[in-house]
């Protein structure tokens, strides 16, 4: 934790400023959950994915918890992500260009998003604490995708006339994919992996994405997730103005075929946590840390 300042400024001093002429896109990943390598999977292809196909070289952030990364990226934590946002968004010009923020994790029933760092109990991130954090900065367009069990609960806190919001599952059901055997979960397949290497249009690619995350659910006999999106004319706009000015690049195909059966995103159940004396734990007031959740669904 006492290494997370220079971890930050590392990761920070790595993003270039906006590039005159066209809409930039920057990229922050959020992988949640330490547990299981799916979720780092993810961030990292996402990240070669538009850094290659879309243009993004110098303006992308990963924020990781997992064993493996602790030595090269930022953790995923609240407060590392109020310090990505804030750079960010110094970084871009805060009228032209889009945010996309990708968070990747498990999901509650009471819809807060699984952060854990074992054996650090950090907060999890309900709607309201991501809208305090990007009603914080003055990120104007932002496209914010969220691949969790449960995920459209986020949606009432976080919707905007210049905000596009994707996520894997509807507030009532669960999503599938991940899984210590998992390289990828279905949303991410289907979403990221598959169709936007067909199409720069996030709407176009998530209309595919739903469609084979159906047929699979279906072929499956899983009880359908329903991934949902929200969308304004503004932030459609606006993200055609982005296509217009990138260099599409070849598809970026990390993952191979799914696997059959990929076990289901299982979500952490999140009870009212009490939160841990800092001076027992010898650890520095830079997140407000909790006990680790108690069971799994």
């Amino acid at each position: 934790m006492y290494d997370q300042p220079h971890q930050m400024q590392n990761a920070i001093g790595k993003l270039v400023p906006h590039i005159s002429g066209k809409t930039n896109l920057y990229l922050i990943g959020f992988a949640g959950d330490s547990e299981e390598n799916v979720f780092r999977n993810e961030v990292e292809f996402v990240e070669q994915q538009f850094i290659r196909r879309f243009d993004a070289a110098g303006h992308t952030l990963l924020l990781e918890n997992n064993v493996a990364t602790l030595a090269d990226r930022p953790i995923a934590s609240l407060t590392n992500l109020d310090i990505a946002l804030d750079a960010v968004a110094k970084k871009m010009n805060r009228d032209e260009d889009i945010l996309l923020l990708f968070l990747t994790s498990h999901g509650s029933e009471d819809h807060q998003l699984y952060v854990d760092m074992d054996p650090l109990p950090l907060n999890q991130i309900a709607p309201e604490d991501l809208a305090e954090s990007l009603n914080k900065t003055p990120i104007r367009w932002k496209v914010i995708v969220i691949s969790a069990c449960y995920s459209g609960g986020f949606i009432d806190a976080l919707k905007n006339s210049t905000t596009m919001i994707i996520t894997a599952a509807r507030e009532d059901r669960t999503s599938f994919g991940c899984g210590t055997d998992s390289d990828i979960t279905w949303f991410s397949k289907a979403f990221f992996a598959d169709a936007l290497n067909q199409t720069d249009d996030f709407a176009a690619a998530f209309a595919n994405a739903t469609q084979h995350i159906t047929e699979w659910e279906t072929r499956d006999h899983e009880k359908p997730s329903y991934p949902q999106i929200v969308s304004t004319s503004l932030i459609e706009e606006k993200l055609k103005q982005w296509r217009n000015g990138i260099h599409l690049g070849a598809p970026v195909r990390s993952f191979q075929s799914r696997p059959q059966k990929p076990a289901p995103i299982r979500a952490k159940r999140v009870r009212a946590l009490s939160r841990c004396p800092l001076i027992l734990l010898g650890l520095p007031n830079v997140e407000n840390y909790r006990d680790k959740p108690a069971s799994i669904d």
